[in-house]
């Protein structure tokens, strides 16, 4: 799945779905990632969702993650997250 701003790609290994990202997960990217999310989806499912490659978040991306982890709890299944963190912090001068 691709659009201008956000690659993604899915994989399914071991009954895990890995989700990887690459480029930018902004306001106009999110639908389509919510979109391969809700493909994984279902009781007992497990799913990763590797941010490592990342180069930008917004706010609607880190809404759609929290969205995404309160549902994966209330619907039995688990959703996690893998990333490097340096890249979403911003620094002081």
């Amino acid at each position: 799945m691709m659009n201008s701003t956000l690659r993604i790609d899915h994989s399914i290994d071991d009954d895990i779905h890995t989700v990887s990202l690459s480029g930018e997960l902004d306001e106009t990217s999110c639908a389509d990632l919510a979109a391969c999310l809700g493909t994984c989806r279902a009781p007992g499912a497990r799913v990763l969702l590797d941010l490592r490659s990342l180069n930008f978040m917004d706010g609607a991306g880190l809404a759609l993650l929290e969205r995404t982890s309160a549902e994966s709890s209330a619907e039995g299944w688990t959703f996690a997250f893998i990333t490097t963190g340096e890249r979403y912090l911003a620094r002081a001068a």
